[in-house]
């Protein structure tokens, strides 16, 4: 089988290693802009690396396409005529939809959306595939590429948003319980390795009963579920604290606005407060405070709201400034940790936060002065 995979970023290399592993191709062709990056790949029996997509495109069968979503058109259009009946096209790339290809390239070719995750590179991704109703022909193809590569399922398109949350991003979600239940075991005194290799083979071994018996979750909790037992004991602890809800809210693909809305309603709520305020004080009485309370607009550079707490318990000891300036931004930080600050909505969110927390802190500097 010949195989392209255009965009060796990493997940195109976490497909290309698998590809590698399982011994399942005849050539493989990685391309990107920069190739001294990826150089090393060129010593694997069989595998090219070039930064000429048409080369790769040309000289394949199946081509994968792992590129940014912002540079997928480009690559289309730009090889547009190289693509012929023999290509089945592959596309990893996240919210470009197969109507979309097909305006670019025609509904006569062979288009497949995949979503693989990264695990595809030790064999065992979790991939949701969708085609048009050319590419139906060679979804058998592709289940075979990512079969060997882990597990993958059919779905329809309109699923595949909630399919990147569960199987894609799911992987840092049970990547965050594993490192959970590794902090546990610590505080339980087993040092840091042993209680990580710990959590790690029970998830595997949990999993595993579920994979290899069909069996439900709830099954297999009952097994292990003693009356007054430490496990119930913990579970029901679990429970209390929201562990179901607030796994179903991560995972919901619109809960993370829903943080935004609440935080902009509290803001609109406070206004008057904050003007009653920023007409009674000029300027917070911790400089500390005051830089960090500088909203996005009026700054160079993002802010964190972790930054914003070390000030807020150093600087305002009274316990309106420690509950509600930290709730507020931690509660938009939690629904919009994506990894940037830059991203307009979630400045537009956190400024609100971060306006709502300052008027929090002046009111309470007043009551502290009146005292």
């Amino acid at each position: 089988m010949k195989i392209a995979i255009i965009g060796a970023g990493n997940l195109g290399l976490s497909i290309a290693k698998g590809l590698l592993t399982n011994n399942i191709i005849t050539q493989l062709y990685l391309t990107k802009r920069n190739t001294s990056s990826i150089s090393d790949w060129s010593e694997y029996k069989n595998t090219h690396i070039t930064d000429d997509n048409a080369e790769a495109i040309s000289s394949s069968d199946v081509i994968i396409l792992a590129v940014q979503p912002a540079q997928l058109s480009e690559v289309l259009s730009e090889n547009a005529h190289l693509f012929t009946e023999k290509h089945v096209l592959i596309s990893t790339v996240t919210g470009f939809s197969i109507e979309k290809m097909e305006a670019i390239v025609g509904n006569d070719k062979f288009i497949i959306r995949s979503m693989p995750n990264t695990a595809i590179s030790v064999g065992k991704s979790m991939t949701c595939l969708c085609a048009n109703d050319k590419g139906k022909q060679r979804l058998s193809l592709a289940e075979a590429i990512y079969n060997s590569l882990g597990t993958s399922i059919i779905i329809d398109e309109k699923h595949m948003r909630a399919a990147t949350v569960i199987c894609a991003s799911g992987i840092a979600f049970w990547m965050r319980l594993i490192r959970a239940t590794t902090q546990g075991g610590v505080q339980l005194g087993f040092d840091a390795e042993e209680a990580m290799k710990m959590s790690m083979y029970t998830a595997l071994g949990a999993a595993t009963l579920l994979i290899e018996t069909d069996s439900h979750p709830e099954q297999e909790i009952d097994k292990v579920t003693t009356p007054q037992g430490c496990t119930i004991e913990g579970l029901n602890e679990m429970e209390h604290q929201g562990l179901s809800s607030s796994l179903i809210k991560g995972i919901s693909p619109d809960a993370e606005f829903l943080d935004i809305i609440i935080v902009a309603v509290l803001w609109a709520l406070m206004s008057p407060l904050v003007w009653i305020a920023s007409n009674l004080i000029s300027e917070s009485k911790s400089p500390a405070i005051s830089a960090s309370l500088t909203p996005f607009s009026e700054r160079s550079t993002s802010v964190h709201p972790v930054n914003l707490f070390s000030a807020f318990h150093t600087d305002c000891p009274c316990l309106i400034r420690i509950s509600l300036p930290i709730w507020i931004p931690h509660t938009v930080w939690l629904s919009l940790n994506r990894g940037s600050w830059n991203f307009n909505p979630n400045s537009v969110a956190l400024d609100f936060a971060i306006r709502a927390t300052s008027s929090f802190i002046s009111l309470s500097d007043l009551d502290d002065e009146s005292q």
